[in-house]
């Protein structure tokens, strides 16, 4: 009997390369696939699909037998579609959607859960529950991993226990050569969660996989993107690498600043814009600048005075106008495709030439509304979008049509401007992303104060996240990081920056200081 092959973790933290290392590896296992089996790459956001998709075939000619894609893209692959319907969870055709149910226990809402997927609605929390369900047959565990050779895991900290369960399970099969990686200092994503009860770092899958003794651990410690000060910095902060200055042409030393007597929005941001002009401050003019905070209008008021640009993750270089249409549709209608073709009785071309007035309707109207949309979609499918299939579920179609309006203008007006860089995003957003300056305003000094904790233990058992937080968004610096924030600081706080070797500057300090530029 051939042995079981034992998953490797691989911990690695900010700028340390973790994309490139897993094309590396995938290119190295690419020519021990099997022609009859997969190679699977898990990522947890459309962006980093695309990103690793796109770097991938720059390097080798991708075979047919390489899958990348989000978690729930691949459960529902190589899980629900094969097994769901077979064994009796699913019905014949569903739509997969995020679904908002008011429910007074838990048990009204399994229950009305259970309602919708026979009717075809399948919330995204199912697709995990179902394929933990399946993968628990032996049988079915052994066809599954039988077929995926290879799995690689992005991200791998903001797995969550049931996906964990999942990977357990293929662990155990031991047909499966399995990578994951991660940093459990960037697991933020309890924002999800929506109620549930938020686990402590201790409970969360990566920390599980840390201390697991049938999963290997590698680390990569390198830091790519940062200067040595940030790094130095930043490096306070994380529970299980110490990171080393790895990129030779970063040879910036700014220091890491705090302004201080400013504690207007405005205030903060001209300080801020005049420390990136001045020599004593910058080394050299940063051409990138993030301007980041917690809460996504954070700069909302002053986006226009400043020139800051919403950033937005780009969905595709190529985006399928079509599939996106229908998607939404779906989505909008609450019905399936085959269903809406059936229901109409039209063939699947006709379908896909209504998709496409759906989609000109909004390139052609630049005043376009959500209010105008659903009209559009009412007339042309002959059903109404605010139908919901429950009563205590909540449908938005006002929310799903601005959000498609949004998609469909941001990719038709989409534009690499290098002469404007100035980006304001939520931390959530800017992770996976870098920038040569970055400004990071704390709403209040409690905040500040759990961005700054030390703590390791404090640190882990943190449920809300705010120390990882404040973690993800100083490294995204390269080479200058300024913080600030909207309440004035105290002594106490003001000893901490000093002693993380922060340079406080104040308004008045800094307006008598020439640019040198």
């Amino acid at each position: 009997m051939a042995k079981k092959l034992k998953p490797t973790l691989v911990l690695a933290g900010p700028g340390a390369g973790k994309t490139h290392h897993i094309i590396n590896r995938v290119i190295e296992k690419i020519p021990l696939l099997s022609k009859e089996k997969y190679l699977a790459i898990i990522t947890y956001t459309n962006t980093a699909t695309l990103e690793i998709k796109e770097r991938l075939s720059k390097e080798i000619e991708v075979p047919p037998n390489v899958f990348v894609g989000t978690i729930h893209s691949f459960l529902i692959r190589f899980f629900l579609k094969p097994f769901g319907k077979l064994h009796g969870y699913l019905p014949e055709e569903v739509i997969y959607k995020e679904i908002e149910i008011t429910a007074e226990d838990k048990i009204e809402e399994n229950r009305i859960k259970s309602n919708i997927v026979r009717k075809g609605i399948v919330p995204y929390d199912k697709i995990v529950s179902f394929s933990n369900n399946l993968i628990e047959d032996k049988e079915i565990r052994k066809l599954i991993s039988n077929r995926i050779q290879f799995l690689f895991v992005d991200e791998f900290q903001d797995a969550d226990s049931g996906q964990y369960r999942i990977f357990e399970q293929m662990r155990i099969a031991g047909l499966t050569e399995m990578y994951f990686v991660g940093d459990p200092e960037q697991s933020i994503m309890s924002f999800q969660n929506k109620g549930r009860k938020i686990p402590t770092m201790d409970k969360r899958a990566i920390s599980k996989a840390i201390n697991s003794s049938m999963i290997n651990t590698e680390y990569l410690d390198g830091n790519h993107r940062s200067s040595k000060t940030i790094i130095d910095f930043i490096n306070n902060f994380h529970s299980s690498i110490v990171q080393e200055h790895s990129n030779a042409n970063n040879k910036t030393l700014n220091k890491v600043t705090f302004i201080t007597e400013a504690n207007d929005l405005r205030e903060i941001i001209e300080q801020f814009n005049f420390l990136c002009n001045s020599s004593q401050y910058c080394e050299k003019r940063p051409k990138r600048r993030f301007f980041i905070a917690y809460e996504g209008d954070a700069y909302k008021e002053v986006e226009n005075e400043f020139g800051l640009n919403r950033k937005e993750q780009k969905n595709s270089a190529h985006l399928n106008y079509i599939q996106e249409s229908s998607k939404f549709i779906c989505e909008i209608l609450n019905k399936g495709k085959n269903t809406i073709i059936n229901e109409m009785e039209i063939d699947n071309l006709t379908y896909r030439q209504l998709c496409i007035k759906t989609i000109n309707s909004i390139r052609e109207n630049p005043f376009m509304n959500s209010d105008k949309l659903i009209n559009i979609i009412k007339f042309l499918f002959k059903f109404d979008p605010y139908k919901t299939v429950h009563t205590k579920i909540e449908h938005n179609p006002k929310t799903l049509a601005e959000d498609f309006i949004q998609k469909i203008n941001f990719e038709m007006n989409y534009i690499n401007n290098d002469d404007s860089e100035d980006y304001c995003l939520t931390i959530h957003k800017a992770k996976g992303q870098e920038a040569d300056a970055v400004l990071m305003v704390a709403k209040t000094r409690n905040e500040l104060k759990k961005w700054l904790e030390q703590d390791k233990d404090k640190r882990k058992m943190d449920k809300k996240d705010t120390c990882r937080i404040g973690y993800v968004g100083f490294s995204r610096a390269k080479e200058f990081l300024c913080i600030a924030c909207l309440e004035g600081i105290n002594d106490t706080l003001k000893k901490q920056l000093d002693d993380l070797n922060v340079e406080l500057v104040s308004v008045t300090q800094s307006k008598t200081v020439g640019t040198g530029q």
